[in-house]
């Protein structure tokens, strides 16, 4: 009986530890970035200001400073190449997918189809923007009011 156990034991063992593959879905990041890039940032824009303070909700010069911000203390929103050695997304397409999050209350996984980005990528992109936001920027706009700021 416990000869059995154990080559029962062993057996499944040696099946959970045989490599599995993940699956791939190529969703073509580089085009997804350029639709934006060519709307908001690029020289010729598509949309000027008013439209960009409409969607983003802030002027195009902070939401560039919150971006190399971000990317400068969180190395999660530097562009990388990923395990089969495509560039990832950019910083400026996370910094985006994190603000529509925030901004309507969208899950993770409705980016997919609008930035071509995972879940895993969104969540991720969220917890570590807001992780770094209250880290560096905390304590300065996120404690209680002083005399000097009320009058």
């Amino acid at each position: 009986m416990t000869e059995q156990t154990y080559n029962v034991v062993s057996n499944n063992a040696a099946a959970s530890s045989q490599q599995r593959t993940r699956r791939y879905i190529y969703r073509n990041r580089e085009e997804a970035n350029q639709c934006p890039v060519q709307e908001y940032f690029a020289e010729n824009v598509t949309y000027q200001g008013y439209y960009f303070r409409r969607r983003f909700r802030m002027l195009k010069g902070l939401l560039e400073r919150i971006v190399d911000d971000v990317t400068r203390e969180c190395s999660i929103f530097q562009q990388r190449y990923d395990a089969r050695g495509t560039l990832g997304f950019t910083p400026l397409q996370k910094y985006t997918g994190t603000l529509r999050q925030l901004a309507y209350g969208i899950p993770p996984d409705a980016l997919d189809e609008s930035f071509r980005m995972s879940a895993r990528i969104a969540r991720d992109s969220l917890h570590f923007f807001y992780k770094t936001v209250i880290q560096f920027s905390g304590p300065k706009y996120l404690r209680k009011p002083t005399r000097n700021d009320i009058l």
